[in-house]
């Protein structure tokens, strides 16, 4: 498999940082520890990012993303950072994190939460967004080539 370049640099105090897309386990791993940040992806404003999760959630993220992950000094350097240079580097970690954009993403993990919803339900009323089709299943009957007959 090709894929482009997996690293963005930003400058930030006269030194540069390279970041990485965060990956699906590192991602699950923030969300665990630091529950806000899901609610960050509904579409908040990067500037108000700091203010509603707080510095410590961002500074793991910043850690997260340089690959400093379990570095308790990168934590405390990224939360030095002044608050229009940890939007900026938000940003650029969702860029490259989110290809495709959040709100895909957001979509994508809603529908796949609301089909696990409904098949771990026993209310039977839910309805899927996922059409139910016995062909998908197996459940169809099988085509023959030749007309049945009716044996006497």
């Amino acid at each position: 498999m090709e894929l482009g370049p997996m690293t963005e640099e930003i400058l930030v105090m006269g030194g540069t940082l390279t970041i990485r897309p965060i990956t699906v386990g590192q991602l699950i791993a923030l969300f665990s520890r630091f529950p806000v940040l899901i609610e960050l992806l509904g579409g908040q404003k990067s500037s108000d990012i700091v203010s509603i999760a707080g510095t410590v959630a961002l500074a793991h993220v910043i850690a997260t993303a340089t690959g400093d992950i379990d570095n308790p000094e990168a934590v405390e350097r990224a939360e030095q950072l002044g608050v229009g240079k940890v939007a900026e580097i938000i940003d650029k970690i969702m860029e490259i994190t989110f290809e495709d954009g959040v709100g895909p993403f957001v979509q994508r993990i809603k529908t796949a939460t609301r089909n696990t919803k409904i098949l771990m339900s026993e209310d039977s009323s839910l309805e899927s967004s996922v059409p139910w089709s016995a062909s998908l299943t197996g459940d169809e009957p099988r085509k023959t080539r030749l007309p049945l007959r009716r044996v006497r």
